[in-house]
Parts: structure tokens; C-alpha cells; sequence
């Protein structure tokens, strides 16, 4: 492993970002390091498919890149290892990201009122909110085409082992996929709940009643995404058979 990050280096592994926040199409980031991903998945015997993926499948990545990279300005190392993670090259369970930067970060914005700052942390809730929907209403569809690609392997007559191996690790994948998404909106509503402390200890403001309103109803969202969320529990216990 430490091979594969030295041949990539850790400057290269920060992503380009397009517009919204989007992915910027680039070789290093979906060519070079997905192959070199896919070699580290399999050495940690994780579930590795050489399948095409379908649309949802392709979105449900798409949408969970927006979440998962760390929102705002962030150290070059955090994105770094964000990214590392998004290809595989470092497991998704490897690490958090530290809560404390997005806080220090909202205290020390230049000539921002502490009321610019109460609203800049609502803004950034709010956008929150609105990814979830999407995200987890692809999730759904995905686990739905999940489900009759298994249904179909059990009741094919003839399926040879690298096929059936292929579909039930597209599967763990893509349950990976979701898993990881939740926990970074979770991980995303302890940040704004720290920074939110924070302001309140530093510059006390009536605007902290609405910040607090809309991090309660992020909350509350995460936590009524039910089964999808909760996607990746069963990703180690599915019975996928990895190459060696």
C-alpha cells in the first residue's frame, strides 16, 4: 500500500472540483486511481467487481462525492484522504475527518459580523438538507435493481463463480457506497454542532435559535432515511467470494 500512495503521491490525491461543488472530470481521479483502488480493495480482500455499472449506480457515486468530500475550504490533506478513500485506496471505514476544522475555520472568516457567521452555518445546513433526498431516493433505486440482480443469480440454471462473484460484489459495493454517504451526513451534522457551541461561547447571538432549528431538522432527517442509511452494516456478512 505504501507503494501505490508513493507512485501517486499525496498532492495528486486532492480532487479537482467543478461547478456546485461537483466532481471536474479528470484522468488521475477516474482512471489512475479506481485501477490502483481496485488492486489495494483486492489485497485487503475486500468485494472487488469487474462489472460495468449502471446509471443509478454511477449517480449514486456522483451524489456521494458532493457529501463525502469535506464542504468549504479544508487542508489539502483531509480532501487528500477523502479521495483516497473514494477510490479505495484507503478502506472507507479508515478514519473520521477531524470535527474541530470546520468550526475554526467559520471564527476566523475575515470581516464576516457574528451574525454573517450564524447564517453562513445555517446556509451550509440547509444545503445538507437538501442532498439527502436525492442521495438516498437513488440509494433506494439501487438497492431495488440490487435485489432482482440476486433474485435473478438464484434462479439462473447456469452461472459460472467469477460471475456470481462479480454481481454479489457490485452489491457490497454498492451498499459501501451508501453506508459511507450516511455516515458522512452524520458526520457533517457533529461538525455544525460543534461550530454552533462554539459560536455560542464566542459570540453569543439571538441568530443561534435558527441555526439550532435547522441542525434539529438535519438531525432528524439522517435519522428518518431509515433502512438505507443503515445499507453498509451487512457488507462484511454478505457472502461474496473475493480473489485472492
Amino acid at each position: 500500500m505504501a507503494g501505490i500512495l508513493a507512485a501517486v503521491g499525496l498532492s495528486a490525491c486532492v480532487p479537482p472540483t467543478g461547478d456546485f461543488g461537483r466532481a471536474r472530470p479528470s484522468v488521475i481521479h477516474d482512471d489512475l486511481m479506481p485501477r490502483l483502488g481496485k488492486i489495494a480493495a483486492s489485497q485487503r480482500h475486500e468485494p472487488r467487481s469487474d462489472y460495468n455499472m449502471t446509471d443509478d449506480e454511477k449517480e449514486l457515486r456522483d451524489r456521494s462525492w458532493v457529501i463525502v468530500m469535506p464542504n468549504g475550504p479544508r487542508p489539502d490533506y483531509e480532501r487528500a484522504l477523502v479521495e483516497l478513500r473514494r477510490t479505495r485506496l484507503l478502506p472507507a471505514h479508515w478514519t473520521q475527518l477531524d470535527r474541530t476544522t470546520y468550526a475554526i475555520r467559520l471564527s476566523r472568516e475575515p470581516h464576516a459580523s457574528a451574525t454573517t457567521r450564524y447564517m453562513r452555518l445555517r446556509d451550509d445546513i440547509e444545503k445538507d438538507r437538501a442532498l439527502i433526498a436525492g442521495f438516498f431516493a437513488t440509494a433506494r433505486d439501487v438497492m431495488e435493481m440490487d435485489t432482482i440482480r440476486e433474485r435473478t443469480l438464484d434462479a439462473m440454471a447456469v452461472v459460472s463463480p467469477r460471475e456470481r462473484e462479480n454481481a454479489m460484489a457490485r452489491i457490497a459495493e454498492n451498499r459501501i457506497v451508501i453506508w459511507w454517504t450516511h455516515q458522512a451526513f452524520k458526520e457533517r451534522a457533529s461538525r455544525y454542532a460543534y461550530a454552533l457551541e462554539r459560536l455560542l461561547i464566542e459570540t453569543p447571538d439571538r441568530s443561534a435559535i435558527v441555526v439550532e432549528r435547522s441542525l434539529m431538522a438535519l438531525q432528524r432527517d439522517i435519522a428518518a432515511v431509515g433502512p438505507y442509511g443503515d445499507a453498509g452494516v451487512a457488507v462484511e456478512a454478505a457472502p461474496v467470494a473475493v480473489s485472492k
